[in-house]
């Protein structure tokens, strides 16, 4: 299906950075891109998604970047403070073989790149591969990104593989863990502007419609998150209302099925939404049984 990966090696990336300008992010988040990038021709596209104000310090921190290190980061003006047109001005730039959406508050491990595009070589009928993902709680700080770790954890450890089905029932790949293949995003399209939130939850079910993505079984990316729910410092899960968004987002998705009279993404989502409440169940007997003490009361049971 993807012959011409195979035969070129697909070496080119287009790292797409959605911001609102804050550097510290953006120094971290740089030095993540960097220090995966040997061997790739990485093309740092940073979206501006603030003010025009942000414009000239952000221009000024890819000069300082282009000076200090191999990236040459490529500053986009959106200004429209939706994630969903951020993405989709990156997109519209990307010219790489692969894309990532690498968010500024994010990060991933030094073999990621090198390890996901040896995987998509190999597996020419998948159109994308996730890693799993590391979830890191953080807190204001003097470290130099402007946070520290308080906790760690597998996000979603239970997940053995990616189908479109259990996408419907939680979304358990954050962006920062998928490589994608340029081509198939073209095919799949771009971001639904009409979503302020959950637009990367859309895409993924969309892009999951048409394509397949393998899931690697190791930790190669991680995904920061924050109790701080300024616009800057916080992310979805602490600016906005989590479950009430999630109910409106899937309300909407299943309306334009019912005007449509289609059976598309919204009924898979009332059909996921359902779901939900066996899995999370699965999930808890699944976490119990794994843990030391129920391994322990289970030995203590079979000697009896």
């Amino acid at each position: 299906m993807y012959e011409k990966d195979i035969q070129l090696g697909g070496r080119s990336i287009s790292v797409i950075t959605r911001t609102l300008g804050h550097e510290p992010f953006l120094r971290r988040c740089g030095s993540s891109i960097e220090a995966a990038s040997g061997g790739f021709e990485i093309t740092w596209l940073i979206v501006n998604d603030a003010e025009v104000s942000m414009d000239e310090p952000l221009q000024r921190f890819c000069e300082l970047t282009a000076r200090k290190g191999r990236l040459r980061p490529q500053l986009i003006h959106s200004h429209a403070g939706h994630r969903a047109l951020a993405a989709n001005e990156g997109l519209k730039a990307a010219t790489g073989e692969y894309i990532h959406i690498h968010d500024d508050d994010d990060t991933i491990h030094p073999d990621f790149y090198r390890i996901t595009t040896e995987t998509l070589l190999r597996t020419p009928k998948v159109g994308a591969v996730a890693t799993r993902c590391e979830r890191i709680l953080e807190k204001p700080s003097s470290h130099s990104s402007g946070y520290s770790a308080m906790s760690r954890s597998l996000h979603y450890p239970e997940v053995a593989a990616i189908s479109l089905a259990s996408q419907a029932v939680n979304q358990t790949l954050p962006p920062i863990s998928i490589l994608f293949r340029r081509k198939a995003l073209e095919s799949v399209g771009m971001f639904d502007a009409e979503l302020e939130v959950f637009e990367d939850y859309e895409f993924l079910l969309r892009f999951l419609s048409q394509y397949d993505i393998k899931l690697l079984d190791q930790v190669l990316a991680r995904f920061h998150q924050r109790e701080d729910g300024s616009s800057v410092h916080g992310n979805s899960r602490s600016t906005t209302n989590f479950d009430e968004e999630n109910a409106f987002f899937r309300n909407t998705m299943l309306r334009r099925d019912i005007d449509k009279g289609l059976i598309g993404t919204g009924w898979l989502l009332a059909f996921g939404e359902l779901m939900r409440g066996s899995v999370k169940t699965e999930r808890i007997l699944s976490q119990f049984y794994k843990s030391r003490l129920t391994k322990h009361i289970f030995s203590k049971i079979r000697r009896l």
